[in-house]
């Protein structure tokens, strides 16, 4: 079987490569670990809400080879060697040696497996990770010209009113300190009765209402609607689930264009391969009406359990549909075109069918609120932070391209702000909707509007500063834990360390980083990627141009003058090449695709060899019939794994000398109580009741069937005095005659 140039085998019909076979079997253990998760399938009494795990899809693909290190895990060193005593290798090298080739086949398995999936692509990627970049680019800008026009809206409502001081609606909308905690229902423990909220404080049963100028402009658009595409399977892309809806939309005139999707990032599940992610689908809502009411009409609607806690309206209203989408191979692995010039497949065989089913719901997402400590919540910080946020601004106005007059200095300049809170606020605000960027919480930027959109970043969470921040530090008697004996801000101000704990400690940590980072963003030049992957990017784009010359070229054939269409299920005839090129790249552009696309695998082979901590599963080491199968991580750039088994040996030899002091403690406070019995079962082999300690431990109880000792037993039958047995008579009784 041949192999490519990255060690995987090229079946003889399948293009899609394959990885080395997995290493055998454990034979020493009986116990081989579970068989590959058997995945429940969607059941009609759960709630649709919550995450579950769908089938994974049925294909008619053979099956693939990372499937199978479930079956046949990771040997730990003691059950390798204990199979290896007979060939008589069982040297360290040699494990290693084993070890190393099994990460390495299961990274490169995993590769393999998803080099098409478009999340994987878009990372791996440099022509695709620059395009991912360029769409955030045009969704901050667009992002940004939604806040300037709500700035714009507000400033033109208070000219309007005749009130010149009235403070513009944007502004008392983006005011985030006004936040409360909420009085827990859980009951107090008893030493802590001093409580430093009052509960007959009503302020602090009121909800926490979500600032409505840091809400993204996706949720606040009333022209627009979108739809939560849930269980989406890693293979499946954004291309093949925009095409399934664009099935049920019925109306006229409507472009595919106008529908955006927005993925998030797959989420990995505990010792699964499975990937899903969320797909969130944002058109106009003429069009997402359309697709619910086709939906509908399917009859493939969830039925919901029974709900005994009534919800809002909103959430009734909310359902979810079952939608199947046609995720054939998007970039043609398989053999579809033979030799490379439109001919069939040697077996004939034609194109294998594959679907998957995925979830639809137009439930609308919550956006939940988190009120900050009070030591975050002080006024005095509100000076530091407020410079801290629009220099940050500043630098990712810059690396973004945002265009002069929508940045976060025009906007400001716009409001004419005096109070440094609101300054502060509408930064957040900025930073949040238009650069995905969360102040408050670790000061860190989302991947792609998606992730905040599905709840898996900080910045998906409106962050609120606790109203009476001051007087709860004033009253606070026990200081906070000092960090340091001084420390300096952004301003080179020196502050007492009393006043910081631990979650101002972070703040300001990752305000600093941040602020590191400003330089590296302002210099990238106005370069969404670095140079490294720029120049990738570029190369791999001239290879796509080289590629799609040579491919019409290939598909072309001439038949007397004439162009013909060289495919074996198209043959069409055409009057030259000008239209035969056109009729190739509208009717079979599937294959061009499939062709430009292999000018990515050595690019993506190249970063996904270079980076140590690989987006793969944990490995399962088999541990032997103690242990049984346990996790363990991948990492490095020549991928390894740790050994489980001797630090499981450590816990469990710690565990049992606690059961040993635990024990002699027992016995100890009860000195009366008769010492177990002792025997040679008890100890150890250096005589010892444990681990070499010395000291004697209580026999198990346990008898060993091999080594039993035979006890003689002595009868002595001189001088037995016998005794007579006398048998005892019953008296009966005279029946009465009546």
């Amino acid at each position: 079987m041949q192999v490519d140039e990255f060690g995987r085998e090229i079946p003889a019909v399948f293009r899609r490569p394959d990885s080395p076979p997995p290493p055998p079997p454990s034979h020493h253990a009986t116990h081989q670990g579970p068989p590959p998760p058997v995945l429940s399938s969607r059941s009609t009494h759960r709630d649709p809400y919550l995450p579950s795990v769908s089938n994974p899809p049925k294909s008619h693909r053979k099956a693939h080879p990372s499937t199978r290190y479930v079956d046949r895990p990771l040997l730990c060193e003691f059950v390798w060697k204990d199979q290896k005593k007979q060939d008589g290798d069982d040297s360290e090298e040699a494990y290693e040696d084993y070890r190393r080739k099994y990460c390495l086949n299961y990274v490169r398995s995993f590769f393999n497996k998803h080099l098409d999936d478009s999340w994987f692509r878009a990372k791996y990627s440099p022509a695709a990770k620059k395009h991912c970049k360029e769409q955030e680019r045009e969704r901050a800008t667009a992002e940004a010209k939604a806040v300037s026009e709500a700035i714009q809206a507000s400033l033109d409502s208070v000219v309007a009113g005749g009130d010149a001081d009235a403070t513009p609606s944007f502004v008392v909308q983006a005011r985030l300190g006004q936040g409360h905690k909420e009085k827990s229902s859980a009951p107090q423990p008893l030493h802590s009765r001093k409580r430093r909220y009052s509960e007959e404080d009503t302020e602090t049963n009121r909800s926490n209402t979500v600032p409505a100028s840091h809400v993204l402009h996706l949720h606040t658009n009333p022209e627009q609607k979108y739809l939560t595409i849930s269980e989406v399977p890693p293979h499946v892309n954004e291309d093949q689930i925009l095409a399934a809806l664009m099935d049920h939309c019925h109306m006229k005139d409507v472009k595919i264009s106008d529908v955006r999707l927005f993925s998030s990032t797959p989420t990995f599940y505990t010792n699964s391969v499975h990937l899903q992610r969320q797909i969130f689908c944002v058109a106009a809502s003429a069009v997402v009406d359309d697709i619910v009411t086709h939906l509908a009409q399917q009859g493939n609607e969830m039925s919901r359990p029974h709900r005994h806690v009534p919800r809002k309206d909103h959430e009734e209203a909310a359902k979810m549909w079952e939608l199947d989408v046609d995720c054939r191979d998007p970039y043609g692995r398989l053999d579809y075109d033979h030799d490379g010039k439109g001919g069939a497949p040697e077996d004939g065989l034609a194109v294998p069918p594959r679907k998957s089913t995925v979830l639809v719901s137009n439930r609308i997402l919550p956006r939940g609120t988190q009120t900050l400590s009070a030591a975050v919540s002080s006024k005095d910080r509100i000076p530091r932070d407020q410079e801290a946020a629009k220099t940050i601004a500043r630098a990712l106005d810059v690396a973004c391209q945002i265009p002069e007059g929508l940045r976060l200095d025009d906007v400001l300049d716009r409001l004419a702000l005096e109070q440094p809170e609101d300054v502060l606020d509408v930064s957040v605000a900025y930073l949040r909707r238009v650069h995905l960027f969360s102040f408050y919480n670790g000061c860190t930027q989302a991947e792609c509007v998606g992730d905040v959109l599905a709840g898996k970043h900080a910045a998906s969470t409106i962050h609120l500063r606790l109203e009476n921040a001051d007087s709860l530090l004033k009253d606070d008697e026990v200081p906070a834990p000092a960090m340091s004996t001084t420390d300096e801000t952004s301003n080179g101000e020196s502050i007492p360390a009393a006043s910081k704990d631990l979650l101002v400690q972070r703040l300001d940590d990752s305000i600093a980083k941040a602020l590191e980072d400003c330089s590296t963003w302002i210099n990238a030049h106005g370069s969404a990627v670095d140079e490294v992957t720029e120049e990738a990017a570029a190369a791999i784009v001239e290879e796509e141009q080289k590629t799609r010359i040579d491919w019409l070229q290939n598909h072309s054939l001439d038949d007397d003058g004439r162009a013909r269409c060289s495919f074996h299920f198209c043959h069409k005839l055409f009057k030259d090449d000008s239209f035969l090129h056109k009729h190739l790249l509208k009717k079979h552009r599937e294959y061009l695709v499939a062709e430009q696309a292999k000018t990515h695998d050595k690019y993506m082979m190249r970063a996904w060899d270079e980076e140590p901590n690989r987006a793969v599963p944990d490995v399962q080491v088999d541990c032997g019939l103690k242990f049984g199968l346990q996790p363990s991580p991948v990492l490095g750039r020549e991928p390894t794994c740790e050994d489980p088994e001797p630090l499981l040996w450590q816990q469990e030899e710690a565990r049992r000398n606690r059961e040993v002091a635990l024990r002699q403690q027992r016995q100890q406070h009860a000195p009366h109580r008769p010492l177990p019995s002792m025997d040679r079962n008890s100890l150890d082999g250096d005589g010892s009741a444990f681990g070499g300690t010395g000291k004697p431990r209580p026999s198990s109880g346990f008898v060993d069937v091999d080594d039993m000792k035979e006890t003689k037993v002595e009868m002595v039958f001189e001088n037995v005095d016998v005794v007579a047995s006398v048998a005892s008579k019953k008296k009966k009784k005279k029946r009465k005659l009546l």
